[in-house]
């Protein structure tokens, strides 16, 4: 049998999907265009999503989306 947490103790540890307001279109942008112009250089997504205080998977999702258009 499995054990589930808590639904309030998973909300409190989560963060997954967390939505930050002041990361908006305006802050996605060159954030995008950072990480495009950085392929092919090793750590550049790191360095982009420390200096921004983001997840790597976010920039990487933001490129995937500008790579799509």
């Amino acid at each position: 049998m499995k054990c589930h947490a808590n639904p309030k103790e998973e909300e409190l540890t989560a963060m997954k999907g967390l939505r930050r307001p002041d990361v908006d279109n305006g802050a996605r942008v060159p954030i995008a265009v950072q990480a495009f112009l950085g392929l092919g250089v090793y750590g550049e997504r790191t360095r982009i999503a420390q200096f921004y205080q983001v997840a790597r998977v976010f920039v990487y999702t933001l490129l995937w989306q500008l790579r799509a258009l």
